[in-house]
């Protein structure tokens, strides 16, 4: 290799254990949130302390689906709903967006983190403009899956399963997300889990 040429610095080096995840359904893969939670905002603050010294695509990149990742996971968001977040985040740079939910269209909140500026989602941002929402989607999905083999959706259950364990009422839980009823929250993201 050339001198020239600049190696890309490892950025996944943290043991992020995944809890609860089994191969399977979707249903049954299930992050533990607090896990979640500080492994992807170490990756991310990482990888942005890395971009700012090297400035190199790849990490722009992954600094732009952590970004994602990291919206997804705080906020309960569906896929499509973590990138129409971005995009509005991006064109804006307001840090709390109202949202309409895509399955019923009820408004819901969106914060978006404070270490998280619109230069950390940019590469997602253009991704958007060039791929669209499904191409975007699935690179997400694709980054998320090869390097912690977790889907963007098992982030919303991680969600779910940690308000659970604290006792969060599920009729809250359930407008967090966006559903109507509470058995959706008991049917599909506490499958397996005692409900009282």
């Amino acid at each position: 290799m050339s001198p020239s040429r600049r190696r890309e610095p490892a950025l996944v080096d943290l043991s992020f254990t995944l809890d609860d995840c089994k191969p399977g359904s979707s249903f049954d893969k299930c992050v533990d949130f607090r896990v979640a939670a500080y492994a992807f905002k170490e990756l991310f603050l990482k990888a942005k302390e890395l971009y700012k010294q090297y400035r190199l695509k790849s990490l722009k990149k992954k600094l732009g689906y952590l970004a994602a990742a990291l919206i997804a996971l705080l906020n309960g968001l569906r896929g499509r709903e973590t990138i129409e977040a971005i995009e509005y985040f991006y064109e804006t740079g307001e840090r709390v967006l109202k949202l309409r939910a895509r399955k019923r269209g009820d408004v819901r909140m969106v914060l978006i983190p404070e270490y998280i500026d619109r230069e950390d989602v940019e590469h997602v941002y253009k991704l958007l403009r060039r791929r669209g929402e499904k191409g975007t989607r699935k690179r997400i999905g694709f980054f998320l899956w090869r390097n912690f083999g977790i889907t963007l959706h098992s982030l919303r259950y991680s969600l779910v399963r940690y308000l659970h364990s604290n006792n969060v009422d599920h009729s809250v839980i359930a407008a967090m997300l966006g559903h109507k009823d509470i058995r959706t929250i008991q049917r599909y993201y506490l499958r397996g889990v005692e409900v009282d």
